[in-house]
């Protein structure tokens, strides 16, 4: 294996920028964000304003405001799989492995971008479900 010493080296923070710039020019990627937004926080209202007061004891909030988040869960699963996924079937892996011969640090930066949008996402919408 050659490693180039010129300005075009394969580095962590290449490769995540990388990363960064597949997901986030992805219209599929943003297609999955809005739904999990929208689900969790419909979700959350529909039940607080479906809710009425009778014994307190039995009831938890928390689990009633963050149903939702089941659906969060699955969706954010399905952004990962065409995250991964979709390279392969438009063939952009090719490139992607042209690029970075070594898999690992592809494979460290998508869980790292996929990572933190998801946890973003998921920690703006618990927020908002809260009030």
């Amino acid at each position: 294996m050659t490693t180039t010493t010129g300005p075009y080296r394969v580095t962590p923070a290449r490769v995540l920028h990388a990363e960064w710039h597949k997901l986030r020019t992805l219209r599929s990627s943003w297609i999955s964000l809005v739904p999990a937004l929208t689900l969790t926080l419909a979700t959350g209202l529909a039940i607080g304003a479906s809710y009425e007061s009778g014994d307190a004891d039995e009831m938890d909030a928390v689990l009633l405001t963050l149903l939702g988040m089941q659906f969060t869960q699955i969706i954010v699963g399905v952004l990962g799989i065409l995250a991964t996924a979709g390279e392969h079937s438009t063939g952009q892996i090719r490139s992607t492995m042209t690029a970075v011969p070594r898999r690992l640090p592809v494979l460290w930066s998508k869980a790292a971008v996929i990572g933190t949008v998801s946890f973003a996402t998921v920690l703006a919408t618990a927020g908002r479900t809260r009030r």
